[in-house]
């Protein structure tokens, strides 16, 4: 994760999980703790050892994000996700450019064949990586800029953090739509999806209800 140009990370092990922030410039780590000796006084313990458990899972994946709050520190917030069902929406850009190549692939297969209606017909199996909401394990603790844990710190952040779920829950349970993929930016987001009942993909921008 990105961060005031730093690189915020989470490596997770069979025992422990390592939380480290590098400089992206300079390659310097200004700050590296490990869960259990330095999170453990702080943090709910049967969370984090199911944390820790889960996350190292080679079905799930360790996430990381920080925000700034109210008092001018960096919350960090930890959790893990389950790979089939979550993907990175940076790397929506890239997910999009192979679908077109993939697209453009089929209508060539077909250029010489009939069609009763323009584009390549998608199986409703095809793309199982749908973006799901997930509150197994988050757990939130306070640092501060000279990278120092602050403990019983306010969580509370000077922007507001963004329920990507329900933004989406609307594709997902439409049956007519089949959700591709999503970007979420400051002011607006962008919602990729495929009609199924007119056989095409469409892009739409929208604003956050706030």
């Amino acid at each position: 994760y990105i961060y005031n140009n730093e690189v915020v990370s989470v490596i997770s092990g069979k025992d422990d999980a390592e939380i480290k922030i590098t400089n992206f410039d300079t390659n310097k780590t200004e700050f590296k703790i490990s869960a259990v000796k330095d999170l453990t006084s702080i943090l709910n313990n049967e969370k984090l050892a199911s944390f820790i458990k889960n996350s190292s899972k080679s079905k799930n994946k360790p996430t990381i994000t920080v925000n700034s709050s109210i008092d001018n520190n960096i919350v960090v917030n930890l959790d893990y996700v389950e790979k089939q069902n979550y993907y990175y929406n940076n790397n929506w850009d890239v997910f999009w450019m192979m679908e077109q190549q993939r697209i453009l692939f089929e209508m060539n297969q077909r250029a010489n064949t009939v069609h009763k209606s323009f584009g390549p017909k998608i199986p409703d199996d095809y793309f199982p990586f749908v973006f799901e909401k997930k509150d197994k394990t988050l757990m939130q603790f306070v640092i501060s800029k000279d990278y120092k844990i602050i403990k019983n710190a306010s969580t509370k952040t000077k922007y507001k953090n963004i329920d990507i779920g329900s933004y989406m829950e609307n594709y997902k349970n439409d049956k007519s739509k089949r959700l591709l993929t999503a970007l979420f930016t400051d002011d607006n987001y962008f919602i990729i999806y495929y009609d199924k009942s007119n056989k095409v993909i469409n892009l739409k921008k929208k604003t956050y209800d706030l």
